[in-house]
Protein backbone atom coordinates (compact mmCIF):
# COMPACT_ATOMS: atom_id res chain seq x y z
CA UNK A 1 0.00 0.00 0.00
CA UNK A 2 2.57 2.62 0.50
CA UNK A 3 4.30 1.99 -2.93
CA UNK A 4 0.22 2.96 -4.19
CA UNK A 5 0.77 5.73 -2.21
CA UNK A 6 3.86 7.31 -3.19
CA UNK A 7 2.95 6.50 -6.77
CA UNK A 8 -0.44 7.70 -6.61
CA UNK A 9 1.13 11.19 -4.82
CA UNK A 10 3.42 11.87 -7.46
CA UNK A 11 1.35 11.23 -10.37
CA UNK A 12 -0.83 13.56 -8.89
CA UNK A 13 2.09 16.48 -8.51
CA UNK A 14 2.77 15.22 -12.40
CA UNK A 15 -0.87 15.96 -13.81
CA UNK A 16 -1.00 19.02 -11.42
CA UNK A 17 2.16 20.23 -12.98
CA UNK A 18 0.94 19.66 -16.53
CA UNK A 19 -2.68 21.48 -15.82
CA UNK A 20 -0.89 24.29 -14.61
CA UNK A 21 1.78 24.33 -17.04
CA UNK A 22 -0.82 23.72 -20.20
CA UNK A 23 -2.56 26.88 -18.49
CA UNK A 24 0.10 29.19 -18.18
CA UNK A 25 -0.43 31.95 -20.54
CA UNK A 26 1.54 32.70 -23.25
CA UNK A 27 3.70 29.68 -22.24
CA UNK A 28 3.84 26.99 -25.01
CA UNK A 29 3.26 23.46 -23.32
CA UNK A 30 6.13 21.55 -24.63
CA UNK A 31 8.61 23.56 -22.73
CA UNK A 32 9.90 21.39 -20.41
CA UNK A 33 10.76 19.06 -23.43
CA UNK A 34 12.19 22.23 -25.56
CA UNK A 35 14.09 22.89 -22.57
CA UNK A 36 15.46 19.45 -22.07
CA UNK A 37 16.41 19.21 -25.82
CA UNK A 38 18.86 21.75 -25.17
CA UNK A 39 20.27 20.21 -22.40
CA UNK A 40 20.28 16.45 -23.73
CA UNK A 41 20.18 15.00 -27.17
CA UNK A 42 20.02 11.49 -26.05
CA UNK A 43 15.66 11.18 -27.27
CA UNK A 44 15.86 7.87 -25.10
CA UNK A 45 16.15 10.04 -22.11
CA UNK A 46 14.31 13.07 -23.21
CA UNK A 47 10.82 11.77 -21.88
CA UNK A 48 11.99 10.84 -18.87
CA UNK A 49 13.50 14.35 -18.09
CA UNK A 50 10.51 15.95 -19.61
CA UNK A 51 8.45 13.93 -16.88
CA UNK A 52 10.45 14.60 -14.37
CA UNK A 53 10.35 17.72 -14.54
CA UNK A 54 6.45 17.87 -14.97
CA UNK A 55 6.29 16.23 -11.15
CA UNK A 56 8.78 19.27 -10.03
CA UNK A 57 7.10 21.60 -11.55
CA UNK A 58 4.17 20.19 -9.85
CA UNK A 59 5.92 19.61 -6.31
CA UNK A 60 7.42 23.48 -6.76
CA UNK A 61 3.79 25.08 -7.20
CA UNK A 62 1.94 22.50 -4.39
CA UNK A 63 5.07 23.99 -2.18
CA UNK A 64 3.83 27.29 -2.74
CA UNK A 65 0.11 26.81 -2.43
CA UNK A 66 0.82 24.66 1.30
CA UNK A 67 3.06 27.62 1.72
CA UNK A 68 0.41 29.85 1.48
CA UNK A 69 -2.06 28.48 3.57
CA UNK A 70 0.56 27.93 6.38
CA UNK A 71 0.70 32.05 6.47
CA UNK A 72 -2.81 32.54 5.51
CA UNK A 73 -4.99 29.98 7.57
CA UNK A 74 -4.08 31.42 11.06
CA UNK A 75 -4.90 35.00 9.71
CA UNK A 76 -7.95 33.90 8.10
CA UNK A 77 -8.64 31.91 11.48
CA UNK A 78 -7.97 34.91 13.84
CA UNK A 79 -10.29 37.64 11.71
CA UNK A 80 -13.05 34.76 11.38
CA UNK A 81 -13.10 34.86 15.54
CA UNK A 82 -13.36 38.24 15.51
CA UNK A 83 -15.96 38.87 13.55
CA UNK A 84 -17.75 36.04 15.20
CA UNK A 85 -17.55 37.88 18.41
CA UNK A 86 -18.60 40.95 17.18
CA UNK A 87 -21.18 39.06 16.00
CA UNK A 88 -22.40 37.21 19.36
CA UNK A 89 -21.47 40.77 21.04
Amino acid sequence: MKVLGVVGTLAMFMVGGEIIAHGMPGLDHHWLEHLFEKVTSAEPWLSILEKLGVILFGLICGAIVVGLLVIVAPLWNRVAARFKKARLA
